[in-house]
């Protein structure tokens, strides 16, 4: 029986070459399905989101998963050039005449079929360097007014819009276990200072309107503070901090010009923390503090352990790698801190290099005037244009322009 069963292997096997069965034919044959293609990323980076008229160009660099060829434009309307329309990176050059206001500037890159979008800044001619006082005075009170006339009571961050406008966050706590509302103020480019959230008059206390809705007991003890480029808020609330309950989830809250409230990310009334990506009440916060806000309206948190979040105004939540540098550099990409001991502020190059721009260790306290001058003991700064920085201290809000 053996041989009988090799005889029918062969004539089966010359049945199969026969018919174009074996692997070389199938290969010359019809052609087989490819995998898809997979889509191509473009990431685009800068050292700065902000420049002024006449400014520093801005550098733009483009990283693709691609090999095709990356081409660059401005969008239609937008002022200033760039410096080519393919490559892997452009410097954008600001119009040499001055802007009235702060002038959005969308740099497109593309590659194949695919787009992203930078948007950068030409910030208003800030007139000359020195400190200027905007508003606020030493006594620890909350009254509206005009420069000095105004007064803030605890504040811990300062915030500014794409018009000129300062917002300044307060909140005081006696006891962890009796959180207070927050308030937030206005300050518009004339240094007058008005009330948004809280004050005195229960009528007026929430965006001008009476609090119906209880808002402010939503808005106990926010951690942070930011604004996009058509004027909304976006605060953090930790677990445990207040909110809606002590015992509240951790999440970033959105506020309209207008004072509608709502939740962006995160779990508002559940205690429910964590460090999760997700969209909306997917996401999870451990201690979100927004630390800054691009040109492109993304949301930067700070969340705890120094993880670094990314939160798009969908509510998308993204853990990231680190916060981009751009987000709290001038024009030409240095950053900024306060150095107490010193009572200086001290600048940071893109290379490393540090020098004091501001301030001196035999002042008592703050001096408008020329630079160095003397400063406030400053809790938080902003940098808020080109060559523009927003001090907040000892209740003073105090504008420095630096050398441009």
């Amino acid at each position: 029986m053996k041989p009988f069963h090799t005889l029918a292997l062969g004539a089966l096997v010359s049945a199969l070459a026969g018919c174009g069965g074996s692997d070389s034919d199938n290969a010359s044959g019809t052609p087989q399905p490819q995998p898809p293609a997979q889509p191509v990323t473009l990431t685009l980076s800068s050292t700065t989101l902000r420049t002024l008229p006449g400014g520093a160009g801005i550098a733009v660099t483009a990283a693709s998963s691609g090999t095709g060829t990356i081409q660059w434009k401005l969008a239609d309307g937008a002022p200033g050039t760039l410096s080519s329309t393919t490559g892997t990176s452009v410097t954008y050059t600001p119009p040499a005449n001055g802007v009235a206001k702060t002038t959005l500037v969308p740099i497109v890159a593309t590659s194949g079929s695919t787009s992203t979008t930078l948007t950068v800044a030409v910030t208003p001619e800030p007139g000359p360097s020195g400190l200027t006082l905007l508003a606020g005075h030493a006594a620890p009170e909350s009254a509206d007014g005009v420069g000095a006339a105004a007064s803030f009571l605890y504040p811990r961050r300062i915030a500014a819009d794409t018009a000129g406008n300062v917002f300044v966050l307060e909140h005081y706590t006696s006891r962890p276990s009796l959180p207070t509302p927050g308030r937030l103020r206005k300050i518009a480019p004339d240094g007058t200072v008005t009330t948004l959230i809280g004050g005195r008059d229960p009528q007026r206390a929430w965006f001008g309107q009476a609090d119906t809705a209880n808002n402010a007991r939503r808005f106990t003890e926010p951690t942070s503070l930011v604004v996009d480029r058509t004027g909304n808020f976006y605060y953090g609330n930790a677990y445990g901090s207040g909110g809606a309950s002590s015992n509240g989830g951790s999440s970033l809250l959105k506020i309209t010009p207008t004072g509608t409230l709502s939740v962006l990310a995160g779990v508002e009334t559940a205690a429910s923390t964590g460090i999760a990506d997700g969209t909306g009440s997917a996401a999870r916060f451990m201690y979100p503090d927004a630390v800054g806000i691009d040109y492109d309206d993304v949301i930067y948190v700070q969340d705890l352990n120094n993880v670094a979040r990314k939160v798009t105004t969908a509510g998308v939540v993204t853990t990231i790698s680190s916060l981009p540098r751009s987000l709290h550099a001038d024009m030409h990409g240095n950053t900024y801190e306060y150095d107490a001991a010193a009572r200086t502020l001290v600048q940071t190059s893109p290379s490393g290099a540090r020098k004091v721009v501001a301030g001196a260790p035999t002042c008592d306290g703050f001096k408008p005037g020329p630079l160095p001058g003397c400063l406030p003991s400053v809790q938080h700064l902003i940098v808020a244009g080109g060559s523009t920085l927003v001090l907040l201290g000892d209740g003073l809000v105090v504008k420095l322009v630096l050398p441009h």
